[in-house]
This record gives structure tokens, C-alpha cells and sequence, in this order.
């Protein structure tokens, strides 16, 4: 029999004789495979091939277009003066059915960037920190994220300067969801 498996957050094809053998890893490499049919001859198996991605589109007067292209880009929020899109960065997602605010895909680690629209450089806001969540107050001078990176997974809120004047400090234990009141509160 053939079928589909994920393995490790990777889904390929595999093979295994019936009733009693081994199944067999059959597709390698950084693409999945998802669904499975077999010709009627046997001869040979078709799948649908590729790879998740995940990017902000831009839709203004000039049309759409994407403003990012590398790994994954989640959450976007624009400036005030619409001129920057803070979001999350991950090279790669996992499946992971308890982070249900990304859905079942979540990130294994994302960084909080901004990114210039008109330049389209990028920049990593908190280097060397894995944002779960986060929002930028009104002024645009802080941000509010949470980590899961204590012991056990645990989480914590943190708030920063945007200007990176000073570090960030833990303002919350065992809190995961951030955002700022009407008056930056």
C-alpha cells in the first residue's frame, strides 16, 4: 500500500507491503507530498508536490504585489503613516496542534521585524528574541511581546523601546497575548 505521512513536520510518500511489512519512506528532500493515487496499472503514483509559504501582499494604486519573499512572514501591521509592516519572521513552521492562533502551522521560532515599503529593507526589531505575540503601541515608541521560552515553555510578557535604548524588561509571567490600551496603557 501507498499512503502519506507526516514524520518530524514533514509530510512525503510512503510504501509498505501488506499485511505484515515495513512501511518505507519513499520522497525525501525539503518539498511535501500531500495526497496519493495510484494508476490503475500500478505503474506509477501521482501526488500533489510543493512547499509552504507564507508572505505579505501589498495591495495600493500601483496594484498588488508582495513585499516580502523569504520564509515566513505572519501578523502584519501596518504604521500609522503606512510607510512600514511590523510582522513576524520564521525560517520554517511545524505543525504543532496547541498553537492554534497560527493555526495548526506554527512557527518553531519568529522574530519581530519591520519592514520600510518603500526600500523593502528589513529590519529584526528584538535580535536574539522568539516573539509569540506582540503589539506596537500608538505612538510607535514600544512594543509589547510575549516569549515561550522559560522553563517548561513558559511563557512571559516583555515590553521594549522600539529605538532599542534600553533592553526589554518582563513586565508578566505566564501570560502569552499582548496589547496595548487606548492611551498606550
Amino acid at each position: 500500500m501507498y499512503f502519506g505521512a507526516r514524520v518530524a513536520g514533514s509530510a512525503h510518500l510512503w510504501r509498505q507491503r501488506f499485511p505484515d511489512g515495513k512501511p518505507e519512506q519513499i520522497t525525501f528532500g525539503p518539498y511535501e507530498e500531500e495526497g496519493v493515487a495510484v494508476a490503475p496499472d500500478g505503474r506509477s503514483l501521482v501526488t500533489s508536490v510543493g512547499t509552504r509559504r507564507s508572505t505579505i501582499w501589498l495591495h495600493d494604486n500601483a496594484g498588488e504585489r508582495p513585499i516580502t519573499s523569504e520564509g515566513y512572514a505572519l501578523r502584519p501591521r501596518l504604521s500609522n503613516d503606512s510607510k512600514r509592516v511590523f510582522y513576524l519572521f520564521a525560517r520554517d513552521l511545524s505543525l504543532d496542534a496547541a498553537r492554534s492562533d497560527y493555526g495548526s502551522w506554527g512557527p518553531s521560532s519568529a522574530e519581530l521585524r519591520s519592514l520600510d515599503i518603500s526600500s523593502g529593507k528589513s529590519d529584526t526589531l528584538l535580535p536574539g528574541t522568539s516573539v509569540v505575540d506582540f503589539d506596537i503601541s500608538q505612538d510607535e515608541k514600544q512594543v509589547a511581546f510575549s516569549t515561550a521560552d522559560g522553563p517548561e515553555g513558559e511563557s512571559s510578557i516583555w515590553l521594549a523601546p522600539l529605538d532599542r535604548r534600553s533592553p526589554p524588561r518582563q513586565i508578566a509571567r505566564n501570560g502569552d497575548e499582548v496589547s496595548f490600551g487606548a492611551n498606550d496603557e
